[in-house]
């Protein structure tokens, strides 16, 4: 497998969205990938959230390191819009390779432009050359505007038998 820290696979444009393997080694794509990621908490756990100074500072080089870690941008008239950071897990009743979005966020100022659809087909795209069976991530019971565009781009839901249980190490 490889890592997505220096060798961008060709871009996927979409009308004016442009959707990349983050350069983890351009401070650019660094800071995009931090701005957006703030965002990003700040959208689901509440306005006042910020990033713990922890992540801030050994996120991006364990996206470097980590050899499972993709990161993807979507960019939109210049500005970097959307962000996909994901993980190379494994299908154990397939035996191969799974793709699963771990975290999937879309500045609010441009929803409703396509912009996810372009980030999700791009995932999907880098799966599929990784030898990956599918595409695996969660969502929120209640973020209908998500779970939708999930069911556009292919995704079904499974079963709802299961709960997703944690515990911090």
């Amino acid at each position: 497998m490889t890592t997505n820290t220096n060798a961008p696979s060709s871009p996927i444009t979409d009308s004016a969205v442009l959707c990349l393997d983050a350069d983890l080694n351009d401070p650019h794509h660094i800071n995009s990938v931090m701005q957006l990621l703030a965002e990003f908490i700040r959208d689901v756990i509440s306005a006042d959230s910020e990033l713990p100074a922890y992540t801030r500072e050994n996120l991006v080089p364990l996206l470097r390191q980590h050899p499972a870690a993709r990161t993807y941008l979507a960019q939109l008239n210049g500005d970097y819009v959307g962000l996909a950071i994901c993980q190379i897990t494994l299908s154990s009743f397939q035996a191969r390779p799974a793709m699963n979005i771990h975290d999937l966020h879309v500045s609010p100022a441009v929803r409703g432009r396509g912009i996810g659809t372009a980030l999700i087909e791009y995932v999907a795209d880098q799966a599929r050359k990784e030898g990956c069976c599918q595409l695996t991530l969660e969502v929120e019971q209640a973020n209908t505007r998500a779970k939708s565009l999930y069911h556009r781009t292919g995704f079904t839901s499974g079963r709802t038998l299961h709960e997703f249980w944690h515990r911090p190490l």
